[in-house]
């Protein structure tokens, strides 16, 4: 809920102040609890999906300075993903690189999908994927990440790429095994993940699915 002009009432409940906050309500549509995120006009939540055991998960707005769940933003990780409990607790906060919606694992692990030029290093955590020149193609990332550790366990990137453009329109699926799956368009050209397994795209624009090597 965002509101910015005046204190917003929800379900006949005053919450404490203008601004932007997450709430939960009962299946009869009364205010269970609520949880103020900002006071400012910046929007920092853009996504929330929630999980069949009642936890859910929060992506913020790729915005440098801004904190949710512990979690602060800065010019190199911009974006914070935060899972929060059934009663509005953090259970766990991170900051990291802007990219796509993240995934979860049947263990809890997350993980995410990036993209840049190639040219450019890319970081998350302790890991950092050299620049890789002269090429000027766009990478696609891989990463995972694990909570009970706080940390970023690996990162794969796509090891080339040839063709007009990059790759783009990324999907990211784990399935029951925990193998994740990557779907992503790609103009005319090849792209490679493996030592061994490229995958050529003779008409523009097609779509590859590529399983991710485990770490």
């Amino acid at each position: 809920l965002r509101s910015f002009d005046g204190v917003p009432s929800v379900g006949g409940t005053a919450l404490t102040s203008s601004g932007e906050f997450l709430l939960k309500l009962s299946s009869g549509g009364s205010l269970e609890w609520s949880k103020n995120i900002t006071t400012t006009k910046t929007h920092h939540i853009t996504g929330i999906s929630c999980h069949s055991t009642g936890e859910f998960v929060v992506r913020s707005a790729a915005i440098s300075g801004i904190s949710i769940g512990g979690a602060t933003t800065t010019s190199t990780n911009p974006v914070i993903l935060a899972v929060f409990r059934q009663d509005g607790s953090t259970k766990w906060a991170t900051a990291m690189p802007s990219g796509g919606s993240p995934t979860f694992d049947n263990s809890g692990n997350l993980y995410t999908v990036h993209d840049g030029p190639r040219n450019n290093p890319f970081t998350i955590g302790d890991i950092t994927l050299p620049a890789q020149t002269p090429e000027t193609q766009y990478y696609m990332v891989v990463a995972k990440y694990n909570p009970m550790q706080n940390k970023w366990l690996w990162a794969i990137r796509n090891k080339s790429v040839t063709g007009t453009g990059g790759p783009g329109a990324a999907f990211l699926a784990i399935s029951s095994t925990g193998i994740p799956l990557l779907s992503l368009s790609l103009p005319t050209g090849d792209i490679q993940f493996s030592n061994t397994i490229k995958a050529t795209m003779t008409s523009r624009y097609a779509v590859i699915t590529s399983t991710i090597e485990q770490k």
